[in-house]
C-alpha cells in the first residue's frame, strides 16, 4: 500500500507541476498582452485594444483554471506576489489612460455639439433671408 500512495503522490505532483508551468506561461502571456495594451492605448489603436482586452479575458479565465490546479495560494511564491503587483500596477496606469482618454474625448464630443449648435442657429438665419435677397434681386 505505501508504494501505491507514493505513486499517487508523484503523479499529484506531476499534475500541480504542469499546471503551474501552464499558469507561468499563461502568466507572462498576460503580462505581454498588458504592455501591447499600453502600447496600443498611446497610440490610440482603439481596434486592436478590443481585440487585446478579448485575449486578456481568456487568458484571465486560464489563469484562474491553471493556479487552482497548480495549488498556488497567496504567500506561497514571493516573485509571483511581485509579478502579480506589478501586472496590477501595469493594468491601473492603462486604466488611467484609458479613463483620461475618455474624458477628452467626451470634452471634444461637446465642443464639437456646441458648434453644431451653433452652426444650426447660424443657418437658419441665412435660410431665412434667402428668399428676402431674391425678391429683392427679382425687382431690380
Amino acid at each position: 500500500m505505501p508504494e501505491f500512495e507514493e505513486i499517487a503522490h508523484k503523479t499529484h505532483t506531476a499534475k500541480q507541476s504542469k499546471a503551474a508551468q501552464r499558469f507561468f506561461r499563461l502568466l507572462s502571456n498576460f503580462e505581454s498582452l498588458v504592455e501591447e495594451e499600453n502600447f496600443a492605448l498611446k497610440e490610440h489603436n482603439f481596434d486592436y485594444i478590443g481585440k487585446l482586452l478579448n485575449q486578456k479575458d481568456t487568458l484571465l479565465k486560464g489563469l484562474i483554471e491553471a493556479k487552482e490546479a497548480a495549488g498556488l495560494g497567496p504567500q506561497k511564491n514571493q516573485e509571483l506576489d511581485q509579478r502579480i503587483k506589478l501586472l496590477f500596477k501595469n493594468q491601473e496606469e492603462n486604466n488611467v489612460l484609458l479613463r483620461d482618454m475618455m474624458s477628452h474625448t467626451q470634452a471634444e464630443l461637446a465642443e464639437c455639439y456646441q458648434a453644431r449648435k451653433q452652426i444650426k442657429g447660424v443657418q437658419s438665419a441665412y435660410k431665412d433671408q434667402t428668399p428676402t435677397s431674391q425678391k429683392i434681386c427679382s425687382e431690380a
